[in-house]
């Protein structure tokens, strides 16, 4: 790179092919061209790894989207480009589980009829911001809680059980919710039922939604809203 100080005259967006030239406050810059065209990109040889790394990040992308409209109403609004990267992060980590394609093929549909991919699935938590401040377990079409541990100044905690069916293949699915269940600390000894859906094998998604929330008047409003927590808690 150079710096010209002093010109004058019409002053050309190239030098030949090699040498590209532009204002930086009140100097003029050139320098060679270096980076690659878009053309290269499309055709090139040497970027068919990015290329493949693009197109299955576009099909990852576009699932993940497909899920967050249907948990539109359920996922933590706060920090929400959070939400947004991790979950595009961690369903991009399950195709290291795909064998059917190869490299640039893969996707999300095939690697979820893995075991893997599912374990791995299994306990993802939608806002990074939170934790989960109880143990669970599900055995067939119920949650059991226990051990749950409330932030102090807290006195209640809210439970919705939901069910996502959602086909990976055509990118479209159903959300179906339970009530809410308004619980106080405890340790052991709670069990709801999720609802009841005839799903495919491996395209429902068990989710638990936590809230922490004051009562008032007999009315109980959220707080805390920051630390709400939505867990996949079982794929089947």
């Amino acid at each position: 790179m150079a710096r010209i100080k002093s010109y004058s005259g019409k002053i050309p967006k190239r030098i030949l092919d090699q040498y590209v030239l532009y204002k930086l406050g009140e100097e003029l810059i050139i320098r060679e061209i270096s980076g690659f065209t878009s053309k290269e990109l499309l055709h090139s040889a040497k970027y068919a790894n990015c290329r493949k790394n693009a197109s299955e990040f576009g099909r990852v992308s576009k699932a993940c989207k497909g899920l967050r409209v249907l948990l539109a109403g359920i996922l933590p609004k706060h920090n929400n480009l959070a939400v947004v990267n991790a979950l595009t992060k961690h369903m991009r980590s399950l195709l290291v589980y795909e064998t059917q394609h190869p490299r640039g093929e893969r996707t999300l549909a095939s690697a979820l009829t893995h075991e893997e991919a599912i374990q791995k699935l299994n306990g993802y938590a939608f806002n990074p911001l939170t934790h989960l401040p109880l143990g669970y377990k599900v055995e067939d079409n119920r949650l059991e809680l226990f051990d749950i541990t409330l932030p102090e100044g807290v006195l209640w905690v809210g439970f919705r059980l939901h069910v996502v069916a959602y086909d990976w293949d055509t990118l479209e699915g159903t959300l179906h919710s339970g009530g809410w269940h308004f619980e106080q600390q405890f340790t052991t000894g709670l069990s709801y039922g999720f609802p009841k859906v005839e799903v495919e094998p491996r395209k429902a998604l068990y989710i638990l939604e936590l809230h922490y929330f004051e009562e008032t008047d007999g009315a109980f409003l959220p707080v805390r809203t920051e630390e709400k927590g939505v867990w996949v808690v079982k794929v089947r």
